[in-house]
């Protein structure tokens, strides 16, 4: 992760492990000559999630930071048109899109115990959980969100401390898996048979979850996972989905001061994934009808 002291490097190098990659992608192409090729590339995705709230600062050094990403694969795009004389089918096609991450959160485990769906004994993981939320929102009012990082490398078992599973985890009866990282999408599984007045309990309670201090309710839909997909893989998916507003995501932590709360990491991690995706075509096929898929 880059901090405010080498955001300079990180991003000089990630231009530059482009640029290599490319090359090493345009070279393959000429020496193989395949029928097929493909090459993904992760970089946008990295730049995009460390360098997007300075693309909403127009007097930011950094503000082109995700342009110059775009400037790269574009020159690799008209290296591979040149090299074959705009005769490849070009498909370029992402696995998600981006938006500036989520600034709230809504505190799922803590609205579940809360609710009564989940019991919890009181213990010492009280006061583990209290001093946790309790020195992220001291270091993120004070600038020094990035100290939480170091301090965690010294703390055993931190990714568990993070995500609560050291109280709450998949082998509970109910529990908030790791679905979809800090975004709207969540989720909430089920390890035994759960009554269906329960179950209808939940999502109308969950359709009713208002941020207090706006008034506005936060969830746009819930669904069970049959509802979304009924596959061989269906059981991937938690057995109630929700999608939330596009300014909250979730957190999974329990014992917070409200329901809904602040994305502590937004200065580190400022952009974020969203549904809609990119899907481009070198040549019209007349069984795919063009559409505005990026806004």
């Amino acid at each position: 992760y880059p901090t405010s002291s080498t955001y300079d490097t990180f991003l000089s190098s990630n231009i530059e492990l482009v640029k290599k990659q490319n090359n090493l992608a345009l070279n393959l192409l000429k020496d193989e000559k395949p029928d097929f090729f493909f090459y993904g590339n992760l970089i946008i995705d990295r730049i995009k999630h460390f360098y997007w709230k300075f693309s909403e600062n127009k007097n930011s050094k950094y503000n082109n930071a995700i342009f110059s990403i775009y400037y790269e694969i574009d020159n690799f795009i008209h290296d591979i048109l040149t090299y074959s004389n705009n005769e490849y089918d070009i498909l370029l096609i992402s696995d998600h899109g981006h938006q500036k991450r989520v600034t709230k959160c809504f505190n799922v485990n803590e609205w579940l115990r809360k609710n009564g769906y989940i019991k919890i004994k009181f213990n010492y993981k009280f006061f583990i959980e209290k001093l946790k939320n309790f020195t992220l929102a001291f270091l993120d009012a004070c600038g020094c969100i990035d100290l939480s990082m170091k301090i965690a490398s010294h703390i055993p078992h931190a990714k568990s401390l993070k995500s609560s599973e050291y109280i709450n985890n998949s082998s509970a009866k109910i529990f908030v898996p790791k679905f979809a990282g800090m975004n709207p999408f969540g989720g909430i599984c089920f390890n035994e048979e759960v009554e269906s007045d329960v179950i209808d309990d939940i999502k109308n309670k969950l359709m009713s979850v208002t941020d207090k201090k706006t008034g506005k309710k936060i969830v746009e839909w819930v669904k069970m996972r049959d509802e979304l997909y009924t596959g061989e893989k269906k059981y991937l998916f938690p057995d109630i989905i929700f999608k939330l507003d596009n300014d909250y995501g979730i957190n999974r932590s329990f014992y917070t001061n409200d329901i809904i709360g602040k994305n502590h990491f937004y200065s580190r991690i400022s952009g974020g994934h969203r549904q809609e995706g990119v899907f481009l075509l070198s040549k019209k096929i007349d069984s795919i009808e063009s559409k505005d898929f990026v806004k």
